[in-house]
């Protein structure tokens, strides 16, 4: 019955037709075909082959698309691992562009600031120079001044002790004379201008002599005794500290040569 063929599966034509064929073929007896092992062998073979499909074919295809799946998704999750190595290898490479970048542009600004500190430090030393230069030409000016003074009191001191000696050693009428004169001006009286000054004139004769002899020494060295030299050092350093102009290397020298300016 129809129970039976089901519970063996002889209901599908694929499991019936190789059994049927198989069974109904010895039974024919035309002649014309004998029924070897061959024929026996291939109806065998096609029982297999359709009772392998029907009973072990989902099992098998089943495997198959497990394996499929698992390979794919062990592939997409080598595909996902190497897009997040090469998303982070983006990052470090955009990271290192941005170092970059910050150190070009911190490059700039050190450039930048050392351009103006350039700038800055060589505004100041030209104003130290220029300040130095001026230090040491004022230096120059308050000695050459200094010297010029004293060169005129000695002078004056000169002349004043020679007309002193040549009015003490004169003659009485000279002294009377100069005597008077210098009354009449105290007095406020009038003064004859054409008469000749007699201390004026010896005033004048002696500041020429010594003109004169200053001019006959120039060009002449003198030497300085060590004395000399430890009392000049003395006044220079003095006077260098008073302008305060470094001078420590500052020697007097040996000898000096007369130069009138």
């Amino acid at each position: 019955n129809r129970s039976t063929l089901q519970k063996f599966g002889l209901d599908d034509w694929l499991i019936g037709l190789p059994i049927t064929a198989a069974v109904a073929i010895p039974a024919i007896s035309n002649g014309w075909y004998e029924l070897g092992a061959e024929t026996q062998l291939a109806c065998c073979f096609a029982l297999f082959v359709t009772s392998a499909y029907k009973f072990g074919g989902e099992a098998v295809g089943s495997y198959f698309e497990a394996r499929a799946n698992a390979i794919l998704a062990e592939q997409n999750a080598v595909e996902d691992a190497n897009l997040a190595l090469a998303k982070e290898t983006l990052g470090a490479h955009e990271a290192i562009l941005t170092i970059k970048k910050d150190i070009e542009t911190l490059g700039a600004a050190h450039e930048e600031a050392l351009s103006l500190l350039c700038q800055v430090q060589n505004a100041k030393l030209r104003h130290k120079t220029r300040d130095t230069f001026v230090k040491n030409l004022e230096a120059i000016y308050q000695l050459e001044q200094s010297y010029n003074s004293e060169l005129q009191d000695a002078m004056v001191a000169s002349a004043t002790a020679a007309v002193r000696k040549t009015m003490s050693s004169g003659k009485k009428e000279v002294k009377a004379e100069a005597f008077k004169l210098a009354l009449d001006i105290l007095s406020e009286k009038d003064v004859d201008e054409s008469k000749p000054d007699p201390v004026a004139a010896a005033f004048g004769k002696e500041l020429r002599a010594f003109a004169e002899h200053l001019e006959a020494q120039q060009g002449t060295v003198v030497k300085l005794t060590e004395a000399e030299q430890k009392e000049l050092e003395a006044g220079l350093d003095a006077f260098f500290k008073k302008i305060e102009v470094h001078a420590a290397d500052l020697k007097a020298p040996k000898e000096i040569k007369v130069e009138l300016l």
